[in-house]
């Protein structure tokens, strides 16, 4: 039910979110940040372009370093970013299970 649109920069040409090597601890002093660069990207540089409803992520790091891009950047209207296994979950129309501690 969905449609699935590769990033500009993937495999061997990718980009990173800029979590690493400590980065998620970081402030950046480059514009744009190299999350809101990517969410832009995805907006921008895909064949769906504007059509892009969520950004999906496989590693947690990454859903907060591009989470912050979004609000930072001004895409927060624009676009959601979800995990790899929050997107199989919705797919498999399983309810969410949330502990508090």
């Amino acid at each position: 039910g969905a449609d699935l649109y590769e990033m500009p920069r993937n495999r061997s040409d990718s980009f990173c979110c800029g979590g690493g090597g400590g980065g998620l601890w970081m402030d950046f002093d480059e514009e744009p940040k190299p999350s809101e660069e990517r969410l832009r990207e995805a907006l921008e540089d895909t064949e769906a372009g504007g059509a892009v409803e969520k950004f999906v992520v496989a590693c947690p790091m990454c859903a907060t370093m591009y989470e912050d891009g979004r609000k930072t950047g001004g895409f927060e209207d624009e676009i959601e970013v979800v995990g790899l296994t929050e997107l199989v979950a919705e797919a498999l129309g399983q309810e969410e299970r949330v502990a508090a501690a």
